[in-house]
């Protein structure tokens, strides 16, 4: 009887650990669409290069609900080593988003930095004995997406240069770093399922969450160069468009779905 009650109590707080994370998720979509609309909202009012104060400070609540979905994984959670990585990279990414709130953008881009060298580490557990008995046509898939992914990065680094000088700013070179690794932690996510590092459904939530990340901080890195434009305006308006979805999946991913779902 005990056991009995034990599984059917158990089960109870599955379903309200089900809801509690719904809930959490649709709280995360209502709050960038409703970012979104007070971003493109500027098109219609002057300066309309100056981000609304309200939605610079609401975005950070979507940051804040994807920490809180990490750290309710607990049992539910892949694996509690994953688990424990998950917290410390969500916990880094917290840690940055507060920097730039504090407008110290090299200590956020340092703090970025470490996020992406964090998930390359979980993202590309078991990469390299993989790779080497993959079969041809997906070695051919990373090889493609590779080449791509440094062909973009030699044409931004190229604009960066040719754009932003070096001075006296140390902001150009930890800019480039950082393209750097950004790239490769995209690199590792799309092989983490190519490769099926992780379950199917946490390597699909890898692969579009690393991608969302790299196309919404390549968005950032764009802006730099036409700020004050509406095609700038545009730009930055849509970087919360790929950020959101890249912490969602990438929350989500530290999860079991078949005890979950």
């Amino acid at each position: 009887m005990n056991m009995i009650w034990k599984k059917a109590r158990e089960t109870a707080m599955s379903k309200k650990k089900k809801f509690f994370i719904s809930f959490l998720i649709m709280l995360m979509i209502l709050i960038c669409v409703f970012c979104i609309i007070l971003d493109f909202y500027r098109f219609s009012s002057l300066p309309h290069d100056q981000e609304l104060f309200s939605s610079y400070l609401i975005k950070r609540m979507i940051v804040l609900l994807s920490v809180v979905i990490v750290f309710a994984a607990g049992k539910d959670s892949y694996h509690p080593k994953d688990y424990q990585k998950m917290k410390i990279i969500f916990l880094v990414i917290g840690l940055g988003e507060t920097a730039f709130l504090l407008e110290n953008t090299i200590s956020a881009v340092l703090l970025f930095f470490i996020c992406h060298f964090l998930l390359i580490l979980r993202n590309g557990k078991g990469l390299k004995n993989k790779l080497i008995n993959a079969d041809a046509r997906v070695k051919t898939k990373l090889r493609l997406s590779a080449l791509c992914i440094g062909i973009i990065s030699i044409v931004l680094i190229t604009l960066f240069y040719t754009c932003l000088p070096l001075k006296s700013n140390s902001l150009p070179v930890i800019s480039y770093i950082y393209l750097i690794i950004l790239s490769i932690s995209f690199w590792v996510g799309l092989a983490a399922y190519l490769l099926n590092l992780f379950p199917l459904i946490n390597a699909q939530m890898i692969a579009v969450g690393t991608a969302c990340f790299y196309c919404c901080d390549l968005l950032v890195g764009i802006d730099i160069f036409i700020h004050s434009s509406y095609a700038g305006l545009l730009i930055s308006s849509a970087v919360w468009v790929f950020y959101t979805p890249a912490l969602l999946f990438l929350a989500l991913s530290c999860y079991k779905f078949t005890k979950f779902c």
